[in-house]
């Protein structure tokens, strides 16, 4: 039984689904017009703005330790919240028409 507080997925491939408490800051941070990270991996990130931006994601090396938390607002441009992320260091963006890549570590 789903309770409040609670976030159910399902897993087909296993039939059967996973309960889970989820952040609900970061769940409910669009009702505010934010995106809101907490330790989030890039790829969730990604696939996020990719949602929200109508863009594909192509990632280029392993970036799959890669994590982020903050807030970024959805009102600005992609660009914009590509560029934040890139200024951590931990990763770099090329941006070509609607697809955007994704490399590991800091950019030339």
């Amino acid at each position: 039984m789903v309770t409040p507080g609670l976030q159910a997925s399902l897993y087909p491939q296993q039939n059967t689904f996973k309960l889970t408490r989820p952040d609900l800051e970061e769940v409910i941070a669009w009702k505010e017009g934010k995106f809101r990270f907490g330790k989030t991996n890039i790829k969730n990130i990604m696939r996020q703005m990719a949602r929200w931006y109508d863009m594909n994601v192509i990632y280029a090396g392993n970036v799959d330790e890669v994590q982020f938390e903050g807030i970024l607002s959805r009102k600005a441009a992609a660009a914009q919240l590509l560029e934040a992320i890139a200024a951590t260091g931990d990763v770099h963006f090329k941006i070509e028409g609607n697809n955007v890549t994704v490399f590991p570590g800091k950019g030339e």
